[in-house]
């Protein structure tokens, strides 16, 4: 959390508050992401140094941050989008390809074998089944029973909703 002292119109400053719980670890340099990614996490050279990042990566980083360069003019508006999945190396040189021809790439990262497992809500497939013949309780303790075409989900919804506002 950033937190701003504003002391007059033309002038303020600014702190980052940090919780006790901050462990300071961060991306690890040699993490599979892309070099954009890791040069957003700059945060402090100490912090860096205690995650392996190189010094010298920090200190370029930290001046193109402080003189960044000034070819806005020559700049194009990209033609179109690319999003490819992160794969060191390869998507570097698709990125630099997309660039001649005025493409626009962004990365987004692999599934993990965490994203994976990690599911929090149950996919329940009759939901989207069409067709058929529901059965909703109600607050009440009766039951409202229907025929729907719509997929069940959708209709589900739209009786609660029509439940409440008839309360």
């Amino acid at each position: 959390m950033v937190s701003k002292n504003v002391q007059d119109t033309s002038n303020f400053q600014t702190n980052v508050y940090r919780k006790k719980t901050n462990t300071n670890r961060y991306l690890h340099f040699d993490s599979n992401h892309h070099l954009s990614v890791k040069k957003e996490k700059i945060i402090s050279k100490n912090i860096l140094k205690e995650n392996a990042y190189p010094e010298g990566f920090v200190e370029k980083t930290l001046l193109q941050i402080e003189n960044p360069p000034n070819n806005n003019q020559n700049r194009q508006n990209p033609t179109s989008n690319m999003t490819i999945p992160y794969i060191p190396r390869i998507s570097e040189r698709l990125k630099r390809l997309g660039n001649e021809f005025n493409i626009r790439t962004t990365f987004k990262t692999n599934n993990t074998l965490r994203s994976i497992l990690t599911h929090t809500k149950p996919k329940n497939k009759d939901q989207n089944e069409k067709n058929c013949i529901c059965k909703i309780p109600c607050q009440s303790g009766k039951h409202y029973i229907g025929e729907t075409s719509r997929p069940l989900d959708v209709r589900v919804k739209r009786t609660k909703i029509t439940l409440e506002i008839t309360k």
